[in-house]
Formats: structure tokens, C-alpha cells, sequence
């Protein structure tokens, strides 16, 4: 194995941001492959009506003529959270603020909208014939008649609301994300050299929504907390100090939950949002209840919930950083490049680590559509022009090699002893 490179020193304040790239190696999909799993795993499910099925591959497909018809390849798949923020977009489409200038929307979508033709419930018949029954031994019309008649005509000319279908559709997805997101604690030990971390508050920020990270801090009686159950609303972010790691879900939680149950609000309490630490069941997905989670594709942040919180006090741990450490992160959130960028521009000489097998060509950032990705990578190889300190890289490897690149072959505690059993050298193999 390559030599280590330039590894972090004990004192230097260190935040890593971990991608959906951080976990391939443990098993989890990529989200374009998250994709596929779940249009495959909706369209074999015989609980799902199927204009929900319908509704998916259109979208899906509409995606994939739309990126081919600019230049895209098939083979370049569908990112999950594109699809997902498209499913919500679509779930309110005539409340967009481009509604107005938009004089036809895909006709395939009103079909999709109108979900099953409407039809009489299984009891309708009975409850009918129980009320002519009753009509005629009274011999005049009754109550009984009237509401089984009434109730007919509303079966049979209810209309579906708009955007019925894509919200089915969202909470079957999300049911399938749950299922496709499961992991073994035990086959993320190669992030172990950032979990164990002998520096004290270790600053982790995530865009994924699993549990790994905190199933695996659980297993090696890691202490970690999230900020979630002390966020009581506003933009402020408490930590428990006694926390070994901090750990920050920027999009949100499996195990998050919507709820209204706020305490010590008296104005606005119907309104206002509050969030627990409680997965949804399948029960709770079924009757509309969502897990806590932002889409971050595209420039769309949810103004409800923490998300806005979240972003601030991410802001506060790059502030309190001079090291950068990117773990698979495609660089396609443009809310935590924005952060990166004010980072990058307010500190002198910080020092920034990319970990990724297959970076894009930081050539690409004299073209004038250059990623902010490509941009980034320009700026590593020549450090100094662009104000980084020398010591930041781009090491092409996986997540494994590149984290004991970074932080060395074992994590010490303070008395000398590493925390965990075999997980650093399992992941060195």
C-alpha cells in the first residue's frame, strides 16, 4: 500500500463531510443506483397501486429523455435525490412560482393524477338494499336510504386531489429507501479512524440518512450525539458536551420524525414543527407520516423542520476548522458548496482533503459549465495560487485507504489504547 501522506496532526481542528461515497464500500448503493432498487422494488410490490407504479417510470424515464436529449448517457443513471425532490415538486406543481409560465404540463401527468377509476366500496351494496328495505316496510322514504344513495354518488364522482398519486408515491419510496438503507454496523469499520478520533469533539458532518454511524458509535460504546434532541426550534445548535463525537445529519434522519408535539408553545403551536428521534413504522409511512429528511439536490432547502439550523451550524464547524476532510461527496448540494466557498474565502491558507476514487478532470474547470467540483480540484493542484495551504490533496482512493492516508493507521485514546477491537486493521485488509 501507498506510503500515508501528510497525516493530520493530533492538535489541528478537523470537520470531515461524508457523501453517499463514504459508504459504498460498506454495501450501501450509490444514489443512482438507489435509483434503480427502488423503481425496481415499487414496481414488484403488490401493495402498490399501480398508477403510483406508473407514476415512478414516468418520472424516471421523462428524466432520463430529458438528460439524453442534452448529451447525458443512459448508463449515467438517475440520481435518487433528483427523483425525490422531483416526486415532491410534482406532488404541488400548480403552487410552483413557475406554474403561471408554464402553458401545458406533461399530459401523461393528469393520467397519472386521476389514480383508479372510482368505484363503490364493498359495503355499498348492502348498506343500499338495507335502505330500499327499510323504505319499503316503512313505506317512505328514510334516512338510511337517502345516505347509502348520497354516499354512492360520492364514490363515483370523488376526484382525485392534485398531486394525489406523486404523494402515494413519495411515501412508497420512502418505504423502499428504509429497506435499501439497512447496513451491519460491523462493515463500516473502515470509517473507524474518523469515529475514534482521539481529538475531543470530533466534528462529523453527513449528507446520508442511515443509521450506520450511529449503530456502529453504539457497538464500540462510542458517545455521539446529533443536536436533534436539544433543538427546540430557531437557528441556534446545542451539543452535549460530554459527547465524544458530534454528529451532524444535514439532510436529516431515518429515525427523525415530524411531529407537532412541542412543548411550552402556546402561539402558533398547530403550525410549527418539531422534530423526535423515533423511525416512522411502516403504519406511520401508510397514513402520510415522513421521516425528517431534505433532498439536497438543486437549490430547493426546506424552510421547516432544522435543516436551516443545521446549515448554520455547519457553517460554525468549518469556522472552527482549519482542515477539510470531503468523503464522497459529489459536490451537487449547492447550499454546502456555498459554505465551502464562504470557508475557503474567509480563512488564510485552509487546508482542504478529497478522498474519491473517480474525481471528475480538474481541466474541466477552464470550461466556462466547469462543476464547482472541477473548480475545487483546480485550486488543490496549485495550492498557493488560490490562497489553500500546500498540504491540501486530492488522494485518489477509496474511503478506507484514503481515511488511514489521512489519519493514520490507528486512533489512540489519551491513555495510548485504541478504542475499538480489529475494525481499523479489518479495514486496512
Amino acid at each position: 500500500m501507498t506510503p500515508a501522506i501528510a497525516e493530520v496532526p493530533g492538535d489541528r481542528e478537523v470537520t470531515v463531510l461524508l457523501g453517499a461515497g463514504a459508504s459504498v464500500e460498506a454495501g450501501l448503493p450509490t444514489s443512482t443506483r438507489l435509483t434503480e432498487q427502488i423503481l425496481n422494488g415499487i414496481s414488484n410490490d403488490n401493495h402498490v397501486g399501480r398508477s403510483v407504479a406508473g407514476a415512478l417510470n414516468m418520472a424516471v424515464g421523462a428524466m432520463i429523455a430529458h438528460d439524453t436529449a442534452r448529451g447525458g448517457a443512459i448508463a449515467d443513471g438517475i440520481d435518487v435525490e433528483r427523483v425525490f425532490a422531483a416526486v415532491r415538486m410534482l406532488s404541488h406543481r400548480d403552487d410552483l412560482e413557475v406554474s403561471p409560465f408554464i402553458s401545458a404540463w406533461n399530459p401523461y401527468l393528469n393520467e397519472v393524477d386521476k389514480g383508479p377509476a372510482p368505484r363503490l366500496s364493498s359495503t355499498w351494496g348492502r348498506k343500499f338494499m338495507g335502505g330500499i328495505a327499510d323504505a319499503t316496510e316503512r313505506a317512505h322514504r328514510t334516512t338510511k336510504l337517502q345516505d347509502a344513495f348520497q354516499d354512492g354518488v360520492r364514490a363515483l364522482t370523488r376526484q382525485n386531489q392534485q398531486g394525489t398519486t406523486f404523494k402515494l408515491l413519495e411515501q412508497a419510496m420512502l418505504l423502499q429507501l428504509r429497506t435499501a438503507l439497512k447496513i451491519d454496523a460491523e462493515r463500516i469499520g473502515y470509517l473507524a479512524p474518523v469515529l475514534t478520533r482521539s481529538a475531543s469533539n470530533t466534528r462529523v458532518a453527513t449528507l446520508n440518512y442511515d443509521l450506520s454511524l450511529e449503530s456502529f458509535c453504539e457497538a464500540n460504546r462510542i458517545q455521539y450525539d446529533t443536536g436533534i434532541e436539544q433543538w427546540s426550534g430557531g437557528f441556534n445548535w446545542h451539543w452535549n458536551n460530554r459527547a465524544d463525537l458530534r454528529l451532524l445529519k444535514l439532510h436529516g434522519s431515518l429515525d427523525w420524525q415530524y411531529t407537532n408535539e412541542r412543548q411550552g408553545l402556546d402561539a402558533f403551536a398547530d403550525d410549527d414543527i418539531a422534530v423526535r428521534r423515533s423511525e416512522p413504522s411502516d403504519e406511520d409511512l401508510a397514513r402520510g407520516s415522513s421521516p425528517a429528511l431534505v433532498f439536497g439536490h438543486g437549490t430547493k432547502l426546506r424552510a421547516e423542520g432544522p435543516f436551516l439550523a443545521m446549515l448554520k451550524e455547519f457553517d460554525q464547524f468549518l469556522e472552527d476548522s482549519n482542515h477539510l476532510v470531503i468523503v464522497g461527496y459529489s459536490m451537487r448540494d449547492e447550499h454546502i458548496n456555498a459554505a465551502i466557498k464562504r470557508w475557503v474565502n474567509s480563512r488564510l491558507a485552509p487546508v482542504i482533503t478529497i478522498i474519491d476514487p473517480y474525481p471528475p478532470d480538474a481541466a474541466a474547470y477552464w470550461d466556462h459549465n466547469a462543476s464547482f467540483y472541477s473548480s475545487l480540484l483546480a485550486r488543490i493542484e496549485n495550492p498557493a495560487e488560490h490562497g489553500l495551504s500546500p498540504s491540501s490533496q486530492l488522494i485518489c482512493e477509496t474511503a478506507a485507504v484514503g481515511l488511514l492516508k489521512v489519519f493514520g493507521i490507528s486512533s489512540q485514546t489519551g491513555t495510548g489504547e485504541s478504542q475499538i477491537g480489529g475494525g481499523i486493521d479489518g479495514a486496512a485488509q
